[in-house]
C-alpha cells in the first residue's frame, strides 16, 4: 500500500507518534471483530439514497490534491455538485488531515449548525 501513497502521506505515516496512534486505532476498530468494517464497506459501495444536489445547508469540503486513496476528481465532483459548497483543496495526500485538523476545526466552529450540534450546553 505504501507505494500507492503520495510522498506527503508516506512522510506522515513514517512519524513514530502517528504509527503508534494508527496501530492503536486499528486494534480498537477491530477489537470486537470485523462486522463494523464490513458494514461500512458495504454501505460505501451502495448508491446513496439522496442526491447531493438536495443538500440545503452550507458544506465545507476539504480535499487533498494528491490523495491517491480518494482521488481529487471526487472532491472536484462534490464541490461542483453540492449547491452550497465551500471547497478547500490543499497540496498533499489523504492523511494530511493529521497536520490540518486544527485549521479544519477552526473553520467548522464558524458554522451555526456545528455550534448548535456540538457546542451548545446540552451537548456535553
Amino acid at each position: 500500500m505504501a507505494a500507492a501513497l503520495s510522498d506527503s502521506d508516506q512522510a506522515i505515516l513514517a512519524r513514530p507518534e502517528i504509527k503508534f496512534v494508527l496501530k492503536q486505532d486499528a486494534s480498537e476498530a477491530y477489537r470486537q471483530g470485523t462486522a463494523g468494517a464490513i458494514q461500512e464497506i458495504t454501505m460505501l459501495s451502495q448508491p446513496w439514497r439522496f442526491s447531493p444536489q438536495d443538500i440545503t445547508v452550507e458544506v465545507k469540503l476539504w480535499h487533498c490534491e494528491r490523495d491517491n486513496i480518494m482521488p481529487v476528481r471526487v472532491g472536484n465532483y462534490m464541490a461542483q455538485t453540492l449547491p452550497h459548497c465551500r471547497a478547500t483543496f490543499i497540496a498533499g495526500g489523504h492523511f494530511l488531515i493529521i497536520d490540518y485538523w486544527r485549521q479544519i476545526l477552526a473553520t467548522l466552529i464558524t458554522f451555526p449548525e456545528f455550534r448548535r450540534m456540538f457546542m451548545s450546553p446540552g451537548n456535553k
